[in-house]
């Protein structure tokens, strides 16, 4: 698997989405999403964007590997963190 594969993957986990609920919400083929996150083709420019576009909040993890959570801009561990912690009532920084 690629490094974009296994990103989606975590993206797609993250928000709680089956593969095809996920690609729906991209607006993507769910085959070519598929085939994509389990590593049978390389995702392509028009996939990656498409989900930066949909969970843009993901975007500069997606394509750099970082984070500003002061911005806004997380990693899907990091959103888990903040979902949990709001559902738990307890502070993430």
């Amino acid at each position: 698997m690629t490094d974009y594969s296994n990103k989606l993957r975590a993206i797609r986990e993250a928000e709680g989405l089956t593969q095809s609920a996920f690609a729906e919400a991209a607006g993507l083929n769910a085959r070519s999403y598929q085939n994509a996150e389990n590593g049978f083709r390389s995702p392509g420019l028009a996939m990656i964007e498409a989900v930066a576009r949909r969970w843009p909040q993901y975007a500069r993890w997606l394509l750099t590997d970082e984070t500003r959570p002061d911005h806004g801009d997380v990693s899907p561990e990091q959103e888990r963190a903040r979902r949990d912690s709001a559902r738990d009532g307890t502070h993430v920084a």
